[in-house]
């Protein structure tokens, strides 16, 4: 799982999803995201709900797809998943893992 900042990759960890990382910002530069394509065979993106997530969002998609499956959990505008309780995260992951929405090229 990809998110965006330290804390919402401490939030995810804490919720039990322990292979999470963070971007630290928006942007996904060419070593992690070589690292991401030759490791993980999927990548489930969580990014902030507010504009620049959602461009983030479409850009790291873009970089990861070609070597992997990219699913998004979308949150509602304004909701970062750091601000969410641990029990909030949690079901809101386990409930979209199942239904999440597939970018494709």
């Amino acid at each position: 799982m990809v998110v965006e900042g330290f804390f919402d990759c401490l939030r995810v960890s804490q919720a039990g999803f322990g292979s999470v990382v963070a971007l630290l910002g928006t942007e996904l530069y060419e070593h992690p995201a070589q690292l991401l394509r030759d490791r993980f065979s999927r990548v489930l993106l969580l990014l902030d709900g507010d504009e620049a997530g959602r461009l983030a969002r479409d850009r790291v998609a873009a970089c990861l797809r070609d070597r992997c499956e990219v699913r998004v959990i979308e949150l509602t505008e304004g909701v970062q998943p750091d601000q969410l309780p641990d029990g909030e995260l949690r079901r809101l992951i386990e409930k979209e893992v199942g239904a999440t929405k597939v970018l494709r090229g």
